[in-house]
C-alpha cells in the first residue's frame, strides 16, 4: 500500500470495484470504475456509426453510439445473438428476435395475444 492513499473506509481505489448498467428500452451501456476512481464506459465491440455534428463551427465526425449496445436478443439455429448482430435480425428473423422488452421485465408471462 506504499504510495496509495487510504480512504476513510480503509480501502484504496485499487481495492474497490463498481459496475454500472444503464438498461434502456432501445440501448444499454455498461461502465466500471478504474484504479483512478473514474467511471469508464465499455465500448461496443461492434463499433458505432459515425454521426456528423454541426454544433461546432466546423462539422466534425465523431462516434456517438460506440458506447451503446442495442437491447436486442435474437436466436438463430440454436445460437444466441445480442446487440448489433441481433438488431440485424429484426426483419429477417422477427419471430425469434426480442426487442423493446425492458418494460416487461419482472412481469408475469402471459402467452395470450394482447387485446
Amino acid at each position: 500500500m506504499a504510495g496509495e492513499e487510504v480512504k476513510s473506509n480503509g480501502t484504496t481505489p485499487a481495492d474497490r470495484h463498481a459496475i454500472g448498467i444503464a438498461f434502456g428500452n432501445s440501448n444499454s451501456s455498461i461502465a466500471y470504475t478504474t484504479i483512478e476512481d473514474k467511471a469508464e464506459v465499455i465500448a461496443n465491440e461492434e463499433g458505432g456509426m459515425l454521426i456528423l455534428s454541426k454544433l461546432c463551427a466546423k462539422s466534425s465526425a465523431y462516434s456517438l453510439s460506440d458506447r451503446q449496445i442495442p437491447s436486442v436478443l435474437s436466436y438463430v439455429d440454436g445460437e444466441e445473438f445480442h446487440g448489433t448482430q441481433a438488431k440485424a435480425q429484426l426483419v429477417r428473423n422477427s419471430k425469434n428476435t426480442v426487442a423493446y422488452f425492458r418494460d416487461f421485465l419482472g412481469q408475469e408471462y402471459d402467452p395470450s395475444p394482447p387485446l
